[in-house]
């Protein structure tokens, strides 16, 4: 039997060790590259929305076109909020997880780890694929 020196010492297994370290080292960086990236998005949709809903509307007041273009940019608001608090999420997990893993055994610390990747992969996944790439410049060499 393997004492508990020999076990730290010894290389991980091919399952602890992540498929694609590049991509997965730096989940916070890439989910804030995708925030940063909606909220530019939905700002200029804004714009255009409201530019269009003045010209639709000459005699109307400022307040219903801004109204208008509101309403039409809602969905990419939304999806800015999302990925602006799902960013704020992984950063703060991240941050924890570096200022407290010194306190945590070696095996709680994976499992955390990994749990933290397989949540953030499943949320690149799950609606945003193009946005990782668009956004936060996550290529096919990244990805395998």
């Amino acid at each position: 039997m393997k004492t508990e020196e020999q076990r730290s010492s010894a290389p991980p297994p091919p399952s602890a060790v992540p498929p694609n370290p590049g991509l997965t080292d730096n989940l916070g960086l890439l989910f804030d590259a995708m925030a940063r990236g909606k909220t530019a998005h939905a700002i200029r949709k804004l714009r255009k929305e409201e530019e269009e809903a003045a010209r639709r509307t000459p005699g109307g007041s400022p307040a219903s076109a801004s109204a208008l273009a509101w309403n039409a940019a809602s969905s990419a608001l939304a999806e800015a909020a999302e990925a602006g608090a799902r960013a704020f999420v992984v950063a703060r997990f991240e941050e924890k997880m570096r200022s407290e893993s010194a306190a945590m055994s070696k095996g709680v610390r994976e499992v955390l780890w990994r749990l933290c990747r397989l949540m953030a992969v499943s949320w690149m996944l799950e609606k945003h694929k193009g946005d990782f790439v668009v956004y936060a410049g996550v290529t096919v060499s990244l990805a395998h």
